[in-house]
């Protein structure tokens, strides 16, 4: 797994602020992993992780993932995920109260089109 720091004009942080359309922070990453990826989204000692998913291709993004509590209904397999050809996951994180900014989440093969410009 592979981790980069984008800025707000990075065509992934494009992407990722189409699935968070209300965020307005300017922490952005761009998460490389071929593995699957846990979208179990719950409170858990201040901190929560939302996720919606973004077809790469033309942007749409679909409803983000249900909440998952003691008092929610589990949806089993969220926390194996495994991200089909053409998708992302968007994760917003937030970390012991602090919003900690969007993180797009893709597949190696899929990662060309969205690295940042070299420098």
């Amino acid at each position: 797994m592979q981790t980069l720091t984008l800025t707000s004009t990075d065509p992934a942080a494009k992407l990722a602020r189409r699935a968070f359309p209300e965020y307005r922070g300017r922490l952005f990453r761009l998460q490389i992993t071929d593995t699957a990826v846990n979208c179990a989204s719950f409170w858990d000692g201040g901190s929560r992780d939302y996720f919606a998913f973004v077809h790469l291709a033309t942007g749409q993004v679909t409803a983000t993932v249900p909440a998952q509590s003691a008092f929610d209904p589990q949806v089993k397999g969220l926390d194996t995920v495994t991200l089909p050809d053409g998708v992302a996951a968007v994760r917003h994180a937030i970390v012991c109260g602090r919003d900690r900014g969007l993180t797009l989440i893709v597949h190696p093969r899929n990662v060309a089109p969205l690295l940042p410009a070299a420098k």
